[in-house]
């Protein structure tokens, strides 16, 4: 039981860890220097998820999770206008 707790715990330091770790690196990467303007059509009402899915599709985001999440924590998932 105790060796059980103890794996335990270590998984969820390394967990916590790895988590900490990616919440950091994509908060304080810089964009890329490339400066490019592309224009994308955004369909009237569409959900904020669809959105970020096609700027993934179309290559201007890494990772859409992450760029829901980020909105989400700066509260700009309703700011966004088509």
């Amino acid at each position: 039981m105790r060796k059980a707790l103890l794996i335990l715990g270590v998984s969820l330091v390394v967990l916590i860890t790895f988590a900490f770790v990616e919440v950091y690196l994509f908060l304080h990467t810089t964009p890329t220097q490339e400066k490019s303007e592309q224009i994308i059509e955004v369909p009237q009402g569409a959900p904020f998820r669809r959105i970020a899915k096609n700027l993934k599709v179309k290559g201007i985001i890494t990772n859409e999770i992450k760029f829901y999440f980020l909105a989400r924590l700066k509260g700009n998932l309703t700011s966004i206008k088509a």
